[in-house]
């Protein structure tokens, strides 16, 4: 089991995300959403590996093995669009880092990819 701390981590130690580890780990916990979209084309772009009803302490959350490794793959092959998820970073008191579940500038070419790429390595549950 894994926190998106650790998971960011290990992401900026490997040249992956440009971002601090605070904006990366926010950054993961808003693809990790179900309603994770790139704007304006209101595409579904989230890897839904969190549930409904998961404690809403991002500290806190874990993510097991599989879903660690889908994170890092998601992040290495659409850094664009990971990188307009981290774009939305801001400060929420008393709660860290934050980024939005609605991604803005990333064209369309690397969300269509982003998308298919989804498509191929997520199961029909998540989708």
């Amino acid at each position: 089991m894994a926190r998106a701390r650790d998971i960011a981590g290990a992401l900026c130690a490997e040249g992956h995300s440009r971002a601090s580890v605070d904006v990366t780990a926010a950054a993961i916990e808003a693809v990790c959403a179900r309603t994770a979209r790139a704007m304006p084309m209101n595409v579904l772009v989230g890897l839904n590996v969190r549930r409904d009803d998961d404690d809403d302490d991002d500290d806190a959350r874990t993510y097991d093995d599989a879903s660690a490794e889908l994170i890092r793959a998601y992040v290495e092959a659409n850094p664009r669009v990971f990188a307009a998820f981290a774009a939305t970073a801001h400060a929420v008191e008393g709660k860290g880092t934050r980024c939005s579940k609605f991604a803005r500038g990333a064209s369309e070419d690397d969300v269509a990819k982003c998308a298919a790429w989804r498509r191929e390595r997520m199961d029909e549950g998540r989708m």
